[in-house]
């Protein structure tokens, strides 16, 4: 059975935004490899906002050509990002 403990999981936002940047403590190999996934994972965080914006938007004025062409774009960056 899965337990939460509510004042830990409400604390825990603040005390993530007080804590600053933690470096990755590991070297070598296993650095540059977790270099690589999280960079791989914040470039498409940053693009997919406009195109789900505007997936939304011509989804909301039924242009669904268009709609449609772009989705097939954003929804797998979504997935992964």
């Amino acid at each position: 059975m899965f337990f939460v403990d509510h004042k830990r999981s409400r604390q825990s936002p603040i005390r993530h935004n007080q804590g600053g940047s933690v470096r990755f403590a590991q070297e070598g190999w296993i650095r540059t490899l977790y270099l690589k996934i999280l960079f791989s994972h914040i470039v498409p965080a940053v693009v997919i906002v406009p195109m789900v914006l505007r997936t939304i938007y011509l989804a909301f004025k039924e242009r669904s050509d268009k709609h449609v062409g772009i989705a097939r774009w954003t929804f797998p960056i979504w997935m992964y990002g």
